[in-house]
């Protein structure tokens, strides 16, 4: 039995309309008869407060009798979703605090004495390839799962994976245009950075999907 007609369930059960229960949940009779029709399923939030309105297990909600239904197949895949999206944002902290790093060091080398100037010159080239390649460690991770076909909301995930892509691309137009004069290397860094916009703003969107 799938969620809608479990919803519907319990609204005759309970002698109940749309309106009715959209009420005594506070949400719109709209959002009701989105879930009836499978056009859309609740939050776990939203599943607590039903099993607390209406007295009925969550297993009940969830499980629709012997078999699997939509709704444990979308919590299932919610938390697939949020452990590599959780992934995704801790690679985004580590590489964007590793650029940071390189950033900084850069301005300290600069304004530092010619005697220590090497050190700084070495954290920043440390830091700046190790953000950048942890940036697109994360692009190449998202375009391995698409090729093993595993399902992103919102097809948020293709983003990341081009994102890595041109990650990959600036750094090969940057190594180029270190033993030939035909690639700019400004044109790596600028596949790099857009690269990385890429990757960042497909996080946050697949995350801002999966708490709605």
């Amino acid at each position: 039995m799938n969620f809608g007609e479990q919803i519907k369930k319990i609204r005759k059960d309970r002698n109940l309309t749309q309106q009715g229960i959209a009420e005594k949940l506070g949400i719109s009779r709209q959002a009701v008869s989105n879930w009836e029709n499978d056009k859309n399923l609740p939050d776990i939030e939203m599943l607590i407060k039903m099993s607390q309105v209406f007295h009925i297990t969550l297993d009940e909600l969830l499980l629709g009798g012997t078999q699997m239904n939509n709704m444990t197949e979308k919590i299932i895949k919610d938390s697939s979703e949020n452990a590599r999206i959780k992934m995704n944002l801790l690679g985004i902290k580590i590489g964007g605090a590793l650029l940071v790093l390189s950033f900084i060091s850069l301005i300290a080398g600069v304004l530092s004495p010619i005697s220590i100037e090497g050190y700084f010159g070495t954290i920043f080239t440390a830091s700046m390839y190790g953000g950048i390649l942890t940036f697109l460690i994360i692009g190449m991770k998202n375009m391995a799962d698409i090729f093993r076909k595993k399902e992103y909301k919102q097809q948020n995930g293709k983003l990341l994976a081009i994102g890595g892509t041109l990650v990959l691309a600036g750094i090969l137009a940057y190594f180029l245009s270190l033993v030939t004069e035909r690639v700019s290397s400004y044109l790596g860094f600028l596949g790099i950075a857009v690269g990385i916009l890429l990757i960042v703003v497909g996080t946050r969107t697949s995350k801002q999907e999966i708490e709605k």
